[in-house]
């Protein structure tokens, strides 16, 4: 499963890979900024640890210097 359709399974959304992405670049929020706030999960619902540490070795990689293309690239990494 890719990082965005868990986080489209989390939020129980039909939103689609371009939507998610949309919705992350206009409110600025890069791949180590994704968790159960940023995505407004229901309180009590735990966000997958896998998924940040997969945010934080891509945004490393690129040291911190996020953009669409990290975006990208972490949004279509195999949880």
């Amino acid at each position: 499963m890719k990082v965005w359709e868990k986080c489209k399974e989390l939020k129980g959304a039909d939103a689609d890979k371009k939507q998610i992405a949309s919705w992350a670049y206009m409110n600025r929020i890069c791949p180590c900024m994704f968790d159960a706030e940023s995505l407004e999960l229901d309180k009590g619902e735990v966000f997958p640890t896998e998924i940040s540490k997969i945010a934080h070795v891509i945004c490393n990689d690129r040291g911190m210097k996020c953009g669409t293309e990290c975006l990208d690239e972490f949004l279509e990494s195999e949880v």
